[in-house]
């Protein structure tokens, strides 16, 4: 079955196969309004010959053609306007509108961005006394997964990422993961890559999902500083650390509900 696209600023031509899939790369894009003049009756859709209907993506229009009788697609031709963008069928705006459209959500309040910024500022100032306070005991707090883990608590809090029971079980299980890898492998890319590929594993199977405790093991491995702790790195600097950032964000989340501007 042949469909033409043509539009008012647009053409796409585009074929599809006996089972409604493009066979080349150009696709009708989602953010247009497709008006399809129909041919042919199709008493699924409660269609008649001649009647129009107005599909507003391409999952929708593939679906519209999948109704289709198989043996008569080869014969039937239909002619697809590209009238305008979904934006401007639906609510007659401007090009402005449609680009907060394709957006797809309104902006922020400026203490959505604030108190989840300052969070992330003050947990790193307050590692960074820490780190002071024990680095005669060679011990060191801030570690790069933390900015991964203050992206997450601050941005996302209700993701499954930033679920309590999700950071510290693979905080302290990939960590541990490490260390095995290390005494088993020696340094290197075989320890490397056996201990992430367990903590991923690990991950999938505990259903404890947070990407940044993924580092922890290529840290330990791959940096002598961290490796006399031995079983210790398990807790510290990941889950330690972990508490203090749980606790910056219940501050945050309080800000943010209680102080909007």
């Amino acid at each position: 079955m042949a469909i033409e696209a043509s539009g008012v600023s647009h053409s796409i031509p585009c074929l599809i196969s006996s089972r409604g899939n493009p066979t080349q790369n150009n696709r009708i894009p989602n953010v247009f309004s497709v008006i399809c003049k129909v041919s042919f009756q199709n008493p699924q859709l409660g269609l008649q010959n001649g009647s129009s209907v107005c599909v507003s993506n391409s999952k929708l229009f593939r679906s519209l053609l999948h109704t289709y009788p198989k043996r008569k697609r080869r014969t039937r031709r239909a002619s697809v306007i590209v009238a305008e963008s979904v934006a401007n069928v639906n609510r007659g705006s401007s090009g402005s509108e449609w680009w907060d459209n394709l957006r797809g959500a309104a902006s922020p309040r400026s203490s959505d961005i604030v108190w989840p910024a300052a969070g992330a500022f003050v947990a790193m100032a307050i590692m960074e006394l820490i780190d002071i306070m024990i680095a005669p005991k060679g011990l060191k707090l801030t570690i790069a997964p933390f900015g991964a883990v203050c992206a997450v608590l601050f941005t996302a809090p209700t993701s499954p990422a930033a679920q309590k029971y999700n950071m510290f079980v693979s905080h302290i299980c990939c960590a541990a993961l490490g260390v095995i890898a290390l005494a088993v492998f020696g340094p290197g890319w075989v320890a490397r890559s056996v201990a992430l590929a367990a903590s991923v594993a690990f991950m999938i199977y505990s259903g404890s999902f947070h990407p940044p405790a993924a580092g922890l093991p290529i840290l330990f491995i791959d940096g002598p500083k961290f490796q006399h702790l031995q079983w210790w790195y398990s807790i510290f600097p990941g889950a330690a650390g972990c508490i203090l950032l749980c606790l910056m964000q219940e501050l945050v989340t309080f800000l943010k509900k209680n102080y909007k501007f």
